[in-house]
């Protein structure tokens, strides 16, 4: 938390909004997170919550995500569904840090 606090220091912000999206079935990993942001003192506001048995499917006796991921246009903070065409672990991706300096020329 205190990592994403840091990151905007300069802004007075009175919530922070958590969109969790990706987990399924997967009744003790994703219970002790969820456990853990309603332990913080600071103000969380779950807006997308698509995780555990919510966003749990079952194909051939295996339990597979109904969502693995969400998209953010940032222009109008959209929220949608996304689609991955390739299913192997993509590193550059998985390694990128979301950041904004505010500036709108991309």
């Amino acid at each position: 938390m205190n990592s994403i606090k840091s990151l905007s220091d300069h802004a007075q912000c009175a919530s922070l909004e958590v969109h969790r999206v990706g987990g399924f079935s997967d009744t003790k990993t994703y219970h002790q997170l969820l456990s853990e942001f309603d332990r913080l003192e600071d103000d969380i506001h779950s807006v997308t919550l698509c995780v555990t048995e919510l966003n749990d499917r079952e194909e051939h006796e295996n339990h597979l995500p109904i969502t693995c991921g969400i998209a953010v246009n940032v222009r109008t903070a959209e929220i949608y569904r996304a689609s991955f065409q390739d299913r192997g672990p993509e590193e550059e991706l998985r390694a990128c840090c979301p950041s904004s300096n505010g500036s709108t020329d991309g």
